[in-house]
């Protein structure tokens, strides 16, 4: 008896090794492919070269795929519009104080950045900052200093993290085709101004659906546009309708560039899930006591909060 058993022992323990095997191949293929498609992007933003017309064209159709508001006019229609750092440091040299002055878009789209200008800290008008499309590692701690930014288009770079920008009066941060994953996502919100508004996350590294969504329900609760499509965590099958089902959810108006219909919504918001799913350093599981709990609490303040009136730019 003993022996007939053994062999189907090891079968089982044969097939266990397979099946991790098989999900550990498709993982790895997800990332080669979101990686592919993410060098492809660089090399045809940071590396072509046109004639300045193409470079416009480039420029502005990368806003409009990387951001759902980068398409958009300047926030400020009175704002100075600087695009190169010789335009900056030219309007620095002429503006020595800057006090009284219009705010200032700064537009460094594809200036093969690596770190960021030092003139940039001077600018305290400095309301928009687009640097879309360069090759930046890191961003240095006085960035904080402009006190004035609302807006912040990081897109295309190489980060995995910012520093502290939870002074800023931002209302929207562009960080597409960068290199935030599950284990930076925490520290990269807590360093957001708790007031953002609009936040674009598309094609980082973002694999656990659950902590992701209960990451930013907990970090950014005036949030209502997001995008995040690009990531392994959309690949989940019913993706959209999954994400608006929860109590964050409820609160989006605009998710990955659409609008946020009425009937998307569920009449009772999913429950979040607890943080134990997926949040690194919590446990494994939660008492079902707790579970239910959140669920209830979820069911009571799941109505949409949303005014539709901030920031309808789309």
């Amino acid at each position: 008896h003993i022996t007939s058993q053994q062999p189907d022992e090891e079968r089982q323990r044969l097939g266990s090794a397979a099946a991790a095997q098989t999900r550990a191949a498709m993982v790895a293929s997800t990332f080669e492919k979101l990686d592919r498609e993410r060098q492809a992007a660089l090399r045809h933003i940071v590396m072509k070269e046109d004639g300045m017309q193409e470079q416009e064209k480039a420029r502005e159709l990368l806003k409009e795929q990387l951001s759902t508001f980068c398409a958009m006019p300047s926030l400020d229609p009175s704002a100075k519009v600087l695009r190169t750092q010789q335009e900056l440091s030219t309007y620095l040299r002429a503006t020595p104080d800057l006090s009284g002055t219009a705010p200032v878009r700064l537009d460094l789209t594809r200036s093969r950045l690596t770190e960021l200008p030092p003139q940039i800290i001077c600018l305290t008008t400095l309301s928009e900052l687009i640097l879309v499309g360069n090759q930046l590692k890191s961003l240095p701690q006085e960035l904080s200093m402009c006190a004035s930014l609302k807006f912040l288009s990081l897109g295309c770079n190489l980060l995995d993290s910012i520093p502290d920008l939870g002074a800023l009066p931002l209302w929207h941060i562009g960080l597409a085709y960068n290199r935030i994953d599950d284990a930076g996502l925490l520290s990269v919100l807590g360093n957001l101004p708790k007031s953002v508004l609009s936040l674009d996350l598309c094609t980082n590294m973002l694999c656990r659906f659950d902590g992701v969504v209960s990451t930013l329900d907990l970090s950014l609760p005036a949030l209502s546009h997001l995008s995040l499509e690009g990531n392994p965590c959309c690949l989940r099958p019913a993706y959209r309708s999954s994400l608006l089902g929860t109590v964050f959810g409820a609160r989006l108006a605009m998710l990955d560039g659409e609008a946020v219909m009425a009937g998307e919504r569920s009449a009772e918001p999913a429950a979040e899930p607890t943080p134990s799913e997926d949040v690194p350093g919590t446990t494994e599981s939660a008492p079902a006591d707790a579970n239910q709990e959140t669920q209830s609490s979820g069911e009571s303040n799941g109505a949409e909060t949303t005014d539709s009136a901030v920031l309808r730019l789309v």
